[in-house]
């Protein structure tokens, strides 16, 4: 094709192909005005003989307690509790002071006089819509005498739409009292989530000398603590959430997971430097993302954990009613009795029951730990462990070796592209949107693939099952499924092989939309248009005056041996072509009118010249004088411009993207001699179908559109 500039005496583009959608207006919502930050109060040390404690009793002290005072303000939002203790009662541990936390409030400890802002003996209890923030150096302590007769108690409760947040050194601790000996309503948790879409954010760390602050019992506590589990959302509790990213979290009762979730649709998160010692989640949804679950912790604690590993053997994890977890960084222990001189557990690190299921997707090896074992499937590479297929169509991946169940992996190919960074979405999309692929192959911790066979723009990503009800990993109890994903690849495959090219080529076909692999493929076409067999993208790219591609012959394809070997004992090998694709919305048209009104030229766009030839149909109605219809014979292109009236193609919204961000060619063709009248009076309509015929000789026809001059 020649290249020229476009020649003057041509009117600006008069009309275009396909009308630019124009935006609906935008609504610009006022920004709210901030609220006045409510005030802060600080509680400062008080009590008889100068002892640094601030006592909340009746009688004649009472109202001045500073606590009290600052607490029953309304107008409060902010409490510092500054270096000392503040205890609910001075009696009996039973005489516990309930607060309603009927407002946004945030308890913040302040250190002084050794010691840290702790609260003694309150349980809070954290209305509708209002959130709870506790930050600083502060401890809320229901630790109850040991042995004592009194229930056991909750320092937050959550109702509906309730919140907690704690940061910094924030310690949450419960423990002693009869718990279960009474009824279930008198188990001991840190926190408790009683209503619907509650929120528990655990970020404090450190640890509670209970003995140095002068605590019923003289023992060292994790950062959260229960005597039947540190976090529990009861059954029923609908669309709670619970995350945390910090400190130690720990229960007592060897029976019970420290975190127990039975909420439909809630979720647990595990992240950040989190050490929990277990998990329970039954129904809804559990994330890790960081963080460890180690019921070992319990043995850091053996003089408050009670009965040593044997009542401690459980799972770290255990997912159950139909729950489904997602990992993509963390450890899992399992406890390593040899180091304590205790028996070996029986229960493994991680429990699926048959109804759940787990997935784990590692960005790195190493990021997801269960005991020894790594599960991991690099990110798919091809082209020389480039991040493209370009210059043939295998691609590969490094692998972990699991217990040998490594060695069923395979590719898989998925067209939702939403699951690229997010493994829930990536694994619902799975069911109508993903196909496994065939030429798979393990071998010396790789995984290859020689040819997908599934073409378009989708994610692609190793995957092997870890455990089921066939096959059990050594790391899980129960018959649930357990999958190990890789982080996708999201790559443009448009291999195809000779016998899928030759096979196109008979039947005068090519790949669009309108003529995918299967009926949910044809979202991989859409928007393009089929420009051209190729021996590979890099032979398409390079700059080569190529005048015919015949793909009858071996030489115009890419050869990649098979896993399959020939009689005499040597590879076989298989041919593939790359099939380059536009932009479909370069097949739209523009017009231009003479200055004379008797001749019209058509422009349509193209992402290179390596096309045989671009052609124009054209059929007209006018309606001056007796009328006249009719079709013109094609017109074929005679010349391609840089640019028309000083504009590129990439400069007009009609059409689409170039090739490597190019600026594209406008192809034209012109009808000359139309009688006088015939334009401008608006009796004229012109009917323009564009096509262009690719290197091979594939004609490939874009969408007819309708001019009226």
């Amino acid at each position: 094709m020649q290249i020229a500039n476009i020649r003057k005496g041509w009117r600006p583009l008069a009309a275009l192909a396909a009308a630019v959608a124009m935006l609906g207006a935008v609504t610009i919502s006022q920004p709210q005005t901030a609220q006045a930050a409510g005030n802060t109060c600080t509680a400062t040390p008080y009590g008889k003989d100068g002892e640094n404690s601030s006592i909340w009793e009746g009688g004649d002290k009472y109202d001045k307690s500073p606590f009290y005072r600052c607490i029953s303000d309304p107008n409060v939002s902010t409490i510092n509790v500054s270096g000392l203790t503040v205890i609910g009662r001075t009696n009996t541990a039973a005489d516990f002071v309930d607060v309603e936390v009927n407002r946004d409030l945030t308890l913040n400890g302040v250190s002084g006089n050794n010691k840290m802002g702790i609260l003694r003996f309150f349980r809070f209890n954290v209305t509708s819509g209002h959130t709870l923030t506790l930050t600083g150096d502060l401890t809320i302590d229901d630790v109850l005498a040991s042995g004592s007769n009194n229930t056991a108690w909750i320092p937050v409760t959550l109702q509906a739409n309730a919140h907690l947040v704690t940061r910094d050194n924030v310690k949450l601790i419960s423990d002693n009292g009869r718990s279960e000996q009474i009824d279930s309503n008198s188990l001991g948790y840190a926190v408790r989530v009683r209503g619907n879409n509650a929120t528990v954010e655990l970020g404090g760390n450190g640890q509670y000398n209970a003995q140095a602050n002068d605590a019923q019992t003289g023992s060292m506590y994790p950062t959260v603590y229960g005597p039947d589990g540190a976090v529990i959302v009861d059954p029923g509790v609908d669309g709670a959430k619970v995350t945390i990213t910090n400190g130690q979290v720990l229960q007592e009762n060897g029976r019970r997971a420290a975190v127990q979730n039975a909420g439909p649709n809630s979720v647990t998160t595990i992240g950040g430097n989190a050490n929990v010692e277990s998990v329970s989640q039954n129904g809804g949804t559990f994330v890790m993302n960081g963080g460890y679950l180690d019921r070992s912790l319990f043995y850091s604690y053996k003089d408050i954990a009670a009965g040593g590993f044997a009542a401690h053997n459980k799972n770290s994890l255990t997912l159950a009613g139909g729950a489904k977890g997602y990992i993509t960084k963390g450890q899992i222990w399992d406890y390593n009795a040899s180091q304590h001189q205790e028996d070996a557990p029986t229960a493994k690190s991680v429990n699926l029951s048959a109804d759940s299921s787990l997935y784990l997707q590692a960005a790195n090896s190493g990021d997801i730990r269960i005991d020894a074992s790594q599960p991991w499937i690099g990110q798919l590479k091809g082209d020389a462990n480039a991040d493209n297929v370009q210059s043939s169509p295998s691609m590969g991946a490094n692998i972990n070796d699991v217990a040998n169940f490594d060695d069923k992996a395979q590719v898989v190919v998925n067209y939702d592209l939403s699951g690229k960074s997010d493994l829930a979405k990536l694994v619902a999309s799975e069911a109508s949107k993903a196909k496994t692929t065939q030429n798979n192959k393990v071998q010396n911790s790789y995984l290859l693939n020689t040819y997908a066979g599934y073409h378009g723009h989708y994610l692609a990503y190793g995957r092997y099952v870890l455990n089921n009800a066939d096959e059990q990993s050594t790391l899980i109890d129960g018959t649930g499924l357990a999958q190990v994903y890789g982080v996708p690849a999201d790559i443009d495959y448009e291999w195809y092989s000779k016998a899928e090219v030759t096979g196109k080529k008979q039947q005068k076909t090519s790949p669009d939309a309108s003529n995918p692999d299967q009926s949910f493929l044809a979202e991989g076409y859409a928007g393009r248009k089929f420009a051209g067999w190729y021996k590979s993208y890099d032979d398409w790219k390079a700059d080569k005056d190529v005048d015919n591609i015949d793909v009858n012959d071996d030489a115009n394809y890419t050869t990649v041996e098979s896993f399959n070997t020939t009689a005499d004992g040597t590879p076989g090998q298989n041919r593939f072509a790359w099939a380059h694709f536009a932009d479909a919305k370069n097949q739209n048209v523009a017009v231009q009118v003479s200055t004379s009104k008797t001749a019209v030229r058509f422009l349509t766009a193209i992402d290179t010249t390596k096309y045989k030839n671009v052609e124009f149909t054209v059929s007209y109605d006018s309606k001056v004088g007796d009328g006249e219809t009719g079709e013109l014979f094609p017109l074929s292109t005679q010349h391609v411009y840089t640019t028309v009236s000083g504009k590129s193609p990439k400069d007009l919204n009609v059409f689409g993207d170039f090739a490597d961000g190019g600026n594209g060619y406008f192809a034209t063709a012109i009808i000359r001699n139309f009688p006088n009248g015939w334009i401008g009076s608006g009796k004229l309509t012109l009917t323009i179908t564009p096509s262009w015929t690719t290197l091979d000789g594939t004609t490939v026809t874009g969408t007819p559109v309708t001019k009226t001059l």
